[in-house]
């Protein structure tokens, strides 16, 4: 089968302003510091703030506390490796 001749468009190619154009249109990458930091899962959290539930005295009403302590403990983790 015969595939009709695709014609290259030379003007899009060897014009320096439109390939500048295209490079600024990509969105920019992340520092290689930012992409190694990975936000904790969920399954994650739950079982460190449970062992840090456990550890300070299974107290009540400590949820939203031990959630937001683990979940930094983690990320703090996270961001050394």
């Amino acid at each position: 089968m015969n595939q009709p001749h695709k014609k290259h468009d030379h003007a899009e190619t060897h014009n320096p302003s439109r390939q500048t154009d295209r490079l600024l249109a990509q969105p920019a990458s992340e520092p290689a510091s930012a992409t190694r930091m990975t936000k904790p899962h969920h399954e994650q959290i739950a079982e460190r703030a449970h062992g840090i539930w456990q550890r300070g005295g299974s107290l009540p009403d400590q949820e939203l506390e031990t959630w937001l302590k683990a979940e930094g403990e983690l990320t703090d983790e996270s961001a050394k490796v």
